[in-house]
């Protein structure tokens, strides 16, 4: 005797056996169709649960991938950011070693300019004349000197004069 069992749109829930028309089975039977037909329920629940947990475990990683995707996209946009930053103070510290570079080359060619002005001005310093009243004043000063020399010289000369 063979037993059919009915399922419902596709789903895995069992209902009672569809009955031969020509004879009922034995009761031996029949208990065992229940058993195992209650052993099935259980599976089924307990597979109902552990799908249950899966789709929980399953949603948790899903919102746990979706904050490290936040976090990723967090990151690269703050990695862009500083890149930008980068290239902006490589660009500036490019333009100051430029500027640097001509800064020490202005000095450098000041310098020898220096340099040269100064040779410059000590040849000329021997050819400057000093001007006629300065020249007047030093003589008049330097006579007075000779002046008041020969006047101690005469002292002199008089007093070992005398004293002889």
């Amino acid at each position: 005797m063979f037993i059919a069992v009915r399922r419902i749109h596709s789903s895995s829930r069992v209902t009672a056996p569809v009955r031969n028309h020509k004879s009922s089975p034995p009761r031996a039977q029949r208990e065992e169709l229940f058993a195992a037909l209650d052993e099935l329920a259980e599976n089924h629940m307990t597979l109902q649960d552990r799908l249950e947990e899966a789709r929980k475990v399953q949603e948790e990683r899903m919102l746990e991938r979706e904050a490290a995707e936040a976090e990723c996209k967090e990151m690269e946009a703050e990695i862009a950011q500083q890149n930008k930053i980068q290239s902006s103070i490589r660009q500036e510290a490019h333009s100051l070693k430029r500027s640097a570079n001509e800064l020490k080359d202005k000095i450098a060619n000041l310098s020898i300019a220096l340099r040269e002005l100064r040779a410059e001005e000590r040849g000329l310093s021997n050819e400057v004349v000093d001007s006629p009243d300065r020249v007047r004043s030093d003589l008049a000063k330097a006579g007075e000197r000779l002046e008041a020399a020969k006047g101690g010289t005469e002292e002199r000369r008089r007093e070992r004069a005398e004293a002889r």
